[in-house]
């Protein structure tokens, strides 16, 4: 159960869950802390902003490849039940 063509689906589910949800999480912080920028000084709130960025980019980056293996499940579900 599971491993349907080969592939182990709850654990690569698990593998790309995970990634997004710590890169959701980073960007999360780095947001955070970008909304106090204020606070520092020019050189540090440029690096926040940066950082924030970054972990958006990692963030998308992550989410599409956990939609892309979504998209394959229900594509090898399809093909299952189709015979």
């Amino acid at each position: 159960m599971g491993r349907e063509m080969g592939r182990d689906w709850p654990r690569e589910w698990q593998k790309a869950a995970t990634a997004e949800q710590r890169a959701r999480n980073v960007f999360l912080q780095a947001q955070e802390r970008a909304l106090h920028a204020a606070r520092f000084e020019e050189g540090e709130r440029a690096a926040i902003l940066d950082a924030a960025d970054g972990a958006y980019r990692a963030w998308t980056a992550a989410r599409a490849v956990l939609d892309g293996f979504v998209a394959d499940w229900r594509q090898s579900v399809r093909e299952t039940a189709a015979g």
